[in-house]
């Protein structure tokens, strides 16, 4: 396989999970013809320094691959910022790329699952991504008929996935039209219509309650009406579910088995409707509570304002 997608792995606190997300991606059938950039976060505070130095210590081990290139970050980033920033120098480079974090263990096939989904439907216009994840069975299950070895979902996976150079340019960080979204029910209901946690994440994000890149990424999705490609079987597992993680706190019920599979791409693909309900039911019901505390606070609001 030709042009393969550099790998991006963003490190920080955990030498145990880098390290062992490290070896599983060294198993992979295209790890010695990748070229991996790892960014290497700067501690918050200082009694994150010894972590973080035992991280950076590790990495600078790292072999296994075509060439390895390490940023050690001069000060503290933040998730978001690392994220955004470390994806876009890449891109100066490549047109193509597949980003990890430092808890995400995959499958030997992940890489070359990942580059030729990249190269399927790097002209799709309402693709713009590819995972490698996959929601366990008990969460989403497939149905027994469906024949496709991946599906389409209206959602941006932020573990184990790639995207597209044209792609990534067509995210607005800052949200320039977020005061309209925020005023507006309507248009926080139809965005949780692709997912019903996604508005709550979205203004929290903005709000200054959450630090993601990964809510804008998939609210860039949305806006351009595309989708991400889903193995119907997962390719990665999240080992930072075991609290360890800033931002991976109180999902264990989202811990994968990784699956002996090696997904071949369709000609054409199309969303399924059947697995899209089966995706929808996973959300809705966060969705559907957030929107009926906001309805009571703005009842409290009103009764105060008019008292």
């Amino acid at each position: 396989m030709k042009n393969l997608a550099p790998v991006i792995l963003f490190v920080y606190k955990r030498p145990v999970h880098t390290r062992e997300t490290i070896e599983y991606l060294k198993k992979n059938d295209l790890a010695s013809e990748s070229d991996l950039y790892i960014f290497s976060e700067y501690p918050k505070i200082e009694k994150y320094a010894e972590d973080v130095t035992a991280v950076r210590n590790y990495i600078k081990t790292i072999n296994g691959f075509k060439s390895v290139t390490i940023i050690e970050r001069p000060h503290f980033y933040g998730l978001a910022n690392s994220v955004i920033s470390g994806v876009s120098s890449v891109f100066e480079k490549y047109d193509k790329v597949i980003v990890l974090e430092d808890d995400i263990t995959t499958s030997p096939s992940f890489l070359k699952y990942m580059n030729e989904g990249l190269e399927k439907f790097e002209f799709n216009e309402k693709i713009f991504s590819v995972t490698g994840f996959c929601y366990p069975p008990a969460l989403m299950k497939i149905y027994d008929e469906y024949k496709l070895d991946v599906c389409l979902l209206p959602r941006a996976s932020s573990w184990g996935w790639g995207t597209w150079k044209d792609r990534w340019l067509k995210a607005d960080w800052e949200l320039k039209d977020f005061k309209e979204f925020q005023a507006s029910n309507e248009l926080q209901k139809k965005y949780d219509e692709t997912g019903g946690d996604k508005s709550r994440m979205l203004i929290k994000q903005m709000t200054g309650k959450l630090d993601s890149w990964a809510i804008r990424w998939d609210y860039t999705h949305y806006k351009n009406k595309a989708y991400g490609v889903f193995p119907v079987h997962s390719l990665i597992n999240n080992i930072g579910l075991d609290k360890s993680g800033t931002h991976t706190k109180n999902l264990e019920e989202y811990t994968n088995k990784i699956a002996n599979f090696k997904p071949s791409f369709p000609d054409s693909i199309e969303p399924d409707q059947k697995i899209l309900e089966a995706y929808k039911k996973i959300y809705n019901k966060t969705g559907y509570l957030y929107r009926a505390k906001k309805i009571i606070a703005k009842i409290i609001d009103n009764k105060r304002t008019s008292g």
